[in-house]
């Protein structure tokens, strides 16, 4: 991919597994940072941290359901 992320912020929501997991792997891989979130707390604590192995102080979680308006 040839794009410049270094220093931007991605926010990739359902991102505890499949397509979601894979774009914020990508994400990350081409230097942006990122935040996921995901609606069920123990994937999203599992993913951050599998996230982080490769990608130290670079991703953070938050628990949320963006078909909820105050999760969002």
């Amino acid at each position: 991919m040839a794009t410049d992320l270094k220093g931007k912020v991605a926010v990739v929501t359902g991102a505890t597994r499949g397509i979601g997991y894979a774009i914020a792997n990508r994400l990350l891989d081409e230097g942006s940072r990122v935040v996921i979130c995901g609606r069920d707390e123990k994937r999203l604590e599992k993913a951050t941290r599998q996230l982080e192995k490769n990608f130290p102080g670079r991703c953070r979680g938050v628990v949320a359901n963006v078909s909820r308006y105050e999760d969002c």
